[in-house]
């Protein structure tokens, strides 16, 4: 059995250890490299847990072809399917290199084309109580002749999309002349008020420039709004901390029966007195562990039959509970698809003395570099986009630490 022309080498990563990968070459008498991959790390970036899978890439090492879609999906799928579609598109890409791509793109009615390939949908003014998700279809439409494989990554936690056709969050191999219909679904609820644009990117699967930027714009008037948005958490630990953000409510919830409701389960919420609007009280017990604390606070408005329903954004809660050894931020606000932020710290205390510091982050998509200048810090930070948005910095020395929250870019 020959993989490969004479010259080149076939590798096969192997799920599983090298003993494993050993046997398992010995048993099928492959002539291939064999590559472990104990920890599955090759398998989950490619998104090749599920057997059979099958890709097919370009010259270039551009990704033409995986089976993901709804009629050849892994274990549902005929493998005479799979392997004809891709005998035919490795095909389709030899005639046609791997030039550049044309994709056109277009939405419903109210939908404009601007320059840099954004495709921006108007829906003007959104009540959000009354409608609290709103919907939005894009198609797009392969105009070359080779298959591209598609991915979308969302700007924020607010807005979510999805191939009509494919496996739910996977990318979508579209073929030469085909059409493809893109669902965008925007949470008007989680939107904070006045102006917003919110967008989706339509990615190349292979990591280049995005094809297209797909955009929800509008205004919204909030149902009530917190000030601050940001309530700060910071204390000492083994002490009580109380944060306050000012709620006005619109007409529409001035009469409902609300509660708020935290999604830290260490924080207290106390309503103003005699009613809903005013300032919320936000207290987190002299009980509660140290560290870093996040949470959001919202409102819900009760529902026949003992529900409840959100109606209302988040205001965010992030601060730290412990003796700092740097003055470092309570927390760190990202922009929309790619953040970076540096800053200059000032060790405190006993912490300028010492010889080392670490910096650790999590998740692995937040990139963070540490430089020192004798009292003083750099912090520099990157978050790549189609990243998760939430995590922590975590700057450390001599049994020390200070936890600094990244947060998601704000409604």
């Amino acid at each position: 059995m020959r993989l490969a022309p004479p010259g080149t080498t076939t590798a096969v990563v192997f799920a599983g250890d090298a003993p494993a990968a050993r046997r398992f070459a010995s048993d099928t008498g492959l002539p291939a490299l064999i590559l472990p991959d104990p920890s599955l790390r090759v398998a989950s970036s490619y998104h090749a847990l599920l057997c059979p899978r099958v890709f097919v890439l370009s010259a270039g090492g551009r990704i033409l072809y995986t089976n993901n879609g709804a009629d050849d999906a892994p274990r549902t799928a005929a493998p005479a399917l799979i392997a004809g579609r891709a005998l035919a598109l490795l095909s389709a890409a030899k005639q046609s290199g791997d030039g550049a791509t044309g994709l056109a793109v277009h939405g419903e009615a109210g939908t404009v084309t601007q320059p840099g390939g954004v495709v921006r949908t108007v829906l003007g003014a959104v009540d959000a109580l009354a409608m609290p998700v709103v919907s939005r279809s894009f198609t797009i439409t392969n105009r070359t002749a080779r298959p591209e494989l598609l991915r979308l990554a969302p700007s924020c936690s607010c807005i979510t999309a999805r191939f009509s056709s494919a496996v739910p969050d996977g990318p979508m191999t579209l073929l030469p002349g085909a059409s493809a219909k893109i669902l965008v679904h925007l949470d008007a609820l989680a939107l904070t008020g006045g102006p917003f644009w919110k967008a989706v990117l339509v990615e190349s699967g292979a990591g280049s420039a995005p094809y297209a930027t797909l955009v929800l714009s509008g205004a919204t008037r909030p149902a009530a709004s917190f000030v601050p948005l940001l309530v700060a958490m910071n204390g000492a630990a083994g002490s009580s901390e109380v944060g306050v953000t000012q709620v006005t409510l619109g007409a529409r919830l001035r009469a409902a029966v609300l509660r708020g409701v935290c999604s830290n389960p260490w924080v207290k919420v106390e309503p103003p007195p005699g009613g809903h609007a005013g300032a919320w009280r936000l207290t987190m017990p002299a009980s509660a562990p140290g560290g870093m604390v996040v949470g959001a606070f919202w409102l819900e408005e009760a529902l026949a039959g003992g529900h409840w329903r959100r109606v209302t954004a988040e205001a965010v809660l992030a601060g730290n509970r412990a003796g700092p050894i740097a003055a470092l931020p309570a927390y760190v606000r990202l922009r929309p698809w790619s953040a970076s932020q540096t800053y200059r710290l000032r060790l405190l205390g006993p912490a300028a003395r010492l010889a080392r510091l670490s910096l650790r982050r999590s998740p692995a998509a937040i990139s963070a570099s540490l430089s020192r200048d004798g009292s003083a810090l750099t912090v520099k930070m990157l978050q790549r986009r189609s990243a998760p948005w939430q995590g922590e910095v975590l700057l450390a020395g001599g049994g020390s630490s200070v936890q600094v929250p990244v947060l998601p870019p704000s409604g």
